[in-house]
């Protein structure tokens, strides 16, 4: 069967601009799919990339991937023959292009937590597949031990081409090795970058500003975010704190997505840093850094100003629920949060949302701040490759021209389609979705777990970062001096 990639696109593009002009909120199984008959690679515009020509004989392409069906942090949308709704079709065309322009067939093998394995695969020799898709944050342990492949040793990849990401391939570069990647064949990179959502009703009951208007004159700052958050602070009558009251900000605790480490990083402040002479260094320590600690504590800790994920789930029955945080998610669209913190993968938790919701970029440090920032959920999944006896070039030819399909197709109906039609339901929130993609972060202390982040986090609840600092910045550094030296050491 040809199939004309460029007929799915335009018919992609007229069911986008048609969905954009409905009202009603849509659910993630509408069934209205754009369908096509006809793929052909070749149909394309003058600015496409050239892809070489090869001939795999039908072979295997396995992704050992995060679970389907995984409690969290999914493998979302690798592969697919149930063709109901506009992801799966999407990622069954993708995978269809690439399967007949390389004669390959695509699959997953999945586990709930793949890294547990990866060593003992490569221990046995026998690796039964090409990629690995898990959570960062488990796969740094597995980078330094040589368990993965360089990426920047692949043939026929350009990181260059919007199908990659440009930024991920220079901030997680270390001694010239790079061992993770993000790319539009996952949508769960995208799906991890963490912002605020926020309630349009609360927002109007209480006369606050429009934050939209914030953002576009320059003013959504760390000082305006922190004051709109104590303007909510109400109690249903009991004299009892708890999730039946409503509260300017669901707070999320912890140095991997604590609301502060968010905030220190939309305010500029980086937690790992590469010198000029590529090594590894640290400067989160600064008045800056104690100043936002010093704001962000005086209204989010010891206060009626919020409430966290484990208050707002004390004593409820949660068993409907995966976890905690789907069950504060929900108070949320019961109008009992003015703010959030979340990404685009839990949009879909509040379809049902008693009023409206809007989407904020994190705020700025201040009016001077040239740009906004946004820091990776630290367990989003990433690419690895298996560092083994395989072929490389074929691992680098499949990946790009997957990528490219994947911006043709799969991406387009994720964010313009899933994201942007059915779980954002203005113009403007996609605005803000557009500025929060644009403005992703990596940082090494993600994957490689350089203890920066649970210095700082131990220094904000503590109120003390200036001691517990002091006495960890040398383990810091040389934690950072043997983690260059590790990696810089791999062939």
């Amino acid at each position: 069967m040809k199939i004309r990639v460029a007929a799915f696109i335009l018919t992609l593009l007229m069911f986008v601009a048609a969905a954009g002009c409905t009202t009603n909120k849509e659910t993630d199984t509408d069934t209205s799919v754009p369908t096509a008959s006809d793929i052909n690679e070749e149909t394309t515009t003058d600015n496409t990339p050239v892809f070489p020509d090869a001939d795999y004989d039908g072979a295997g392409f396995v992704v050992y991937a995060r679970s389907s069906d995984a409690g969290s942090y999914k493998g979302m949308y690798i592969v697919s023959d149930n063709v109901v709704d506009t992801m799966s079709e999407a990622v069954y065309l993708r995978n269809l292009a690439v399967e007949e322009k390389y004669d390959v067939k695509i699959s997953t093998m999945e586990e709930d937590n793949p890294y547990e394995k990866i060593r003992a695969y490569l221990q046995s020799g026998d690796v039964p597949f090409d990629l690995v898709l898990d959570r960062r944050s488990y796969l740094g342990s597995l980078a330094q031990e040589g368990c993965f492949y360089n990426f920047n040793h692949l043939e026929h990849v350009d990181f260059t081409q919007k199908y990659w990401d440009a930024n991920c391939a220079r901030d997680y570069e270390v001694a010239g090795k790079l061992f993770f990647m993000a790319n539009d064949i996952s949508v769960s990179n995208l799906a991890g970058a963490r912002f605020f959502y926020f309630n349009k009703q609360l927002i109007a009951d209480y006369n606050l500003e429009d934050p939209y208007d914030l953002v576009h004159n320059n003013k959504w700052t760390l000082d305006k975010f922190l004051s709109m958050v104590q303007s909510v602070s109400t109690d249903n009558g009991d004299g009892v704190w708890n999730a039946a009251d409503t509260y300017g900000l669901l707070a999320e605790e912890g140095a991997s997505n604590g609301n502060i480490m968010h905030l220190l990083v939309g305010c500029g402040i980086k937690f790992v840093e590469k010198n000029p002479d590529g090594t590894l260094t640290t400067n989160a320590y600064n008045e800056k850094t104690l100043d936002i600690m010093s704001k962000v504590a005086s209204v989010l800790l010891n206060n009626n100003y919020s409430i966290t994920y484990q208050q707002a789930s004390a004593g409820a029955d949660t068993s409907n629920f995966a976890n905690i945080y789907d069950y504060g998610r929900s108070l949320f669209t019961q109008d009992h949060f003015l703010f959030i913190q979340g990404n685009m993968g839990v949009a879909h938790q509040f379809k049902d949302m008693k009023s409206d919701y809007g989407v904020l970029p994190n705020p700025k440090y201040d009016e001077a701040q040239e740009s906004y920032y946004h820091k990776m959920d630290k367990y989003s999944l990433i690419w690895a490759i298996p560092n083994c006896n395989m072929d490389y070039e074929r691992v680098g030819i499949i990946m790009e021209y997957w990528a490219y399909q994947s911006s043709l197709t799969v991406m387009p109906a994720y964010y313009e389609i899933t994201i942007k039609t059915k779980r954002v339901h203005e113009e403007t929130a996609s605005q803000m979705l557009d500025l929060i993609k644009s403005t992703i972060l990596y940082d090494l202390s993600e994957p490689y777990g350089t203890n920066v982040a649970s210095i700082l986090y131990n220094g904000y609840t503590s109120g003390n970062l200036a001691s517990s600092w002091s006495s960890n910045k040398k383990l810091i550094d040389k934690a950072l001096m043997d983690l260059y030296d590790k990696i810089t050491s791999l062939d």
